[in-house]
């Protein structure tokens, strides 16, 4: 099945699609099923449902990014990679500036503040997991269509003689 879509739209068409379709679930969980609100975390302040919009959008750009046809076209398909990239830059900007918060807090509790510690302390692991996210939409992106286009089937399977 992969190798007809990527016949058809691309290896890079076949990613969008498949990524903006996660995305498009992410929305569904986020809409249905909300994570717990974590202190600092800014993106949690947000309603759910905009934030489920979030994701429904740009999976759906990428998802149309990815439906646009000749997969060995020069057509610019950075639009549905940006779409990717902006739901995981709001987490880890969020994740990151709670747990910068938790850190700031614990410093200032060793010279000698003795309010309560405020932040996430444990916000580092999402955002470090969010930037992995990233980092896959990176490669992903990188990669080129194969040129000149490989046959589908290959032309080996096409022929009716004997093979070598």
């Amino acid at each position: 099945m992969l190798l007809r879509l990527s016949g058809r739209y691309g290896w890079r068409g076949v990613w969008l699609i498949v990524v903006g379709v996660a995305w498009c679930v992410f929305g569904v969980g986020q809409f249905f099923f909300p994570l717990p609100d974590n202190p600092w975390v800014l993106f949690q302040l947000l309603p759910d449902a905009a934030l489920a919009a979030g994701w429904w959008v740009t999976g759906i750009v990428a998802i149309l990014q990815g439906l646009r046809g000749d997969p060995h076209s020069t057509a610019d398909d950075a639009l549905g990679h940006v779409a990717l990239y902006l739901m995981p830059a709001v987490r880890i900007a969020s994740y990151g500036f709670a747990g910068l918060v938790s850190v700031g807090s614990w410093v200032a509790e060793r010279f000698g503040y003795d309010g309560r510690p405020v932040g996430d302390p444990t916000a580092w692991y999402s955002a470090l997991l969010w930037a992995m996210f990233t980092t896959m939409l990176a490669v992903g992106a990188s990669w080129p269509n194969p040129q000149p286009p490989i046959p589908h089937p290959p032309a080996r399977l096409l022929d009716d003689g004997p093979t070598p």
